[in-house]
């Protein structure tokens, strides 16, 4: 039975070994032939050592080992840089593989598919709390998504214009044809539709300077990994939460990715009737799956 001095000693070689074969692999093709001969044998007696459990003087066989290493192969200026270097490349090429090919990483901009997946949406507050202020701001927003804004008037005026899905999740007003403020897309929707004796700013409404058009948090839409792979071994099903990209498509802007819930599949007919909540495929009232008829009842989920 081993002591714990033996395994700890036996733990440390196999440790070493493991980094040092590494290292020698990465020069074995521009050694000598009789030097890189000599590695393997002094390898192989380290190798024996630990197979055999010798712990007497196995500290100082791989000790004999890294000093021949280090006369053997070439000098590094920069020895740990090069060794995170490698660390640093190996893990992004790993994520751009996973990414790729598995699941791909979404946030979600726009609020279309609310309640089911949340885009960027906003909430009215009185104003900042302790947390929305300094270093604490920063914290909040990596733990909960949440950042406080408070828009202001720079300059009196009127509002002009309302434009809408000037970004993903945002909207505008313009304000007598020369300021802009961008807020998310249902708090500038409600502010352009209510009337201005209840806090509305439709257009030709009179703004001061410093007026508070809007305050509260802007929170950051879902954030949901896209399953790549699994259309090798199915076709996507009516009724489930897709993203597809615009490229191509005529009449949506070029290079996007929107998330939508499939409800035709290439040749089928899909139609909306007067007066009928239901989707009609390949003329057709669209119950299956249930989840379809549950909207067409009841609204989104």
């Amino acid at each position: 039975m081993l002591s714990i001095r033996d395994f700890l000693t036996l733990r440390r070689a196999r440790k070493a070994m493991k980094a040092m074969r590494g290292e020698f692999r990465l020069y074995e093709d521009i050694l000598p032939a009789d030097t890189r001969l000599a590695l393997l044998e002094r390898f192989g007696d380290v190798r024996d050592a630990i197979a055999n459990r010798e712990t007497d003087d196995l500290d100082g066989v791989v000790e004999t080992l890294r000093a021949e290493m280090r006369d053997a192969l070439p000098a590094q200026r920069w020895p740990i840089a090069a060794e995170w270097f490698d660390v640093i490349v190996s893990a992004l090429a790993v994520a751009f593989c996973f990414r790729a090919y598995y699941y791909e990483p979404f946030r979600i901009p726009t609020g279309s598919m609310q309640p089911t997946l949340y885009g960027i949406h906003a909430e009215a507050a009185e104003g900042p709390t302790a947390w929305d202020k300094g270093p604490l701001r920063f914290l909040k927003w990596c733990v909960t998504g949440d950042r406080y804004v408070e828009t202001r008037v720079r300059a009196s005026g009127v509002v002009t214009q309302y434009l809408a899905n000037t970004s993903p999740g945002y909207s505008a007003l313009i304000v007598s044809g020369r300021d802009r403020y961008e807020l998310p897309d249902d708090v500038a929707r409600t502010l352009v539709t209510t009337a201005p004796g209840q806090g509305g700013l439709p257009p030709g409404t009179p703004v001061a300077a410093g007026q508070t058009l809007w305050r509260g948090y802007v929170k950051s839409g879902d954030f949901l990994f896209v399953n790549r792979w699994i259309w090798n071994f199915r076709h996507p099903r009516l009724g489930e939460t897709i993203v597809f990209s615009t490229r191509g498509l005529e009449g949506l802007p070029d290079n996007q990715h929107y998330i939508k819930r499939l409800c035709g599949r290439p040749g089928d007919t899909v139609a909306l009737r007067p007066g009928d909540p239901y989707l009609y495929v390949n003329g057709e009232r669209a119950t299956s799956p249930r989840l379809l008829e549950f909207i067409a009842r009841h609204g989104r989920p």
